[in-house]
């Protein structure tokens, strides 16, 4: 049997692993700055996403994915990495020290769809971690949709949210 971490159930603090490309409207080989900085905007309302949550986007190396997600959420972490699942494998990266995790965040927000993220949700569950996966209907894996403790649909949620404004 494994030994998981006792998370802090006082901690309000969000984590947030974003596969960018999944939560586009479009496909990303097509995708402007514009269309990441929406998809980021519409993750954090479904999420109800704050300035002091941590933020870490995965993305395929492309500059207009980048800018984007800066200009939505400027703290946010931008993890590269090229090849099939490149950005899932950099999200994963994240969510290998389940107990520093268990420390800082009571819960893990997953915007992505993808079915390589399943282990990780029954890890992060099983530790006490509350999960919910933000995703469109059509992209979330039916694994992916068992595995979480709450799944929140991006066709809930207005087409044009307010974009994060750091207080200066």
């Amino acid at each position: 049997m494994t030994n998981f971490p006792v998370p802090n159930m006082n901690s309000d603090r969000l984590l947030a692993l974003v596969d960018i490309e999944n939560l586009l409207r479009c496909r990303p080989s097509t995708a402007e700055e514009r269309d990441f900085e929406h998809a980021i905007a519409r993750l954090a309302a479904a999420a109800g996403l704050t300035a002091s949550d941590k933020m870490v986007v995965g993305s395929a190396p492309r500059s207009s994915a980048v800018f984007g997600v800066r200009h939505a959420w400027p703290t946010a972490l931008v993890r590269v990495r090229s090849g099939l699942d490149g950005a899932d494998m950099a999200l994963s990266d994240e969510l290998r020290d389940l107990s520093k995790l268990a420390k800082r965040h009571g819960t893990v927000v997953i915007g992505s769809g993808d079915h390589h993220f399943v282990p990780f949700v029954n890890q992060l569950e099983a530790a006490g971690i509350h999960t919910v996966v933000v995703s469109w209907p059509q992209n979330l894996s039916r694994e992916l949709r068992r595995a979480a403790g709450e799944v929140i649909y991006l066709t809930d949620v207005p087409s044009r949210p307010v974009t994060m404004q750091l207080a200066a």
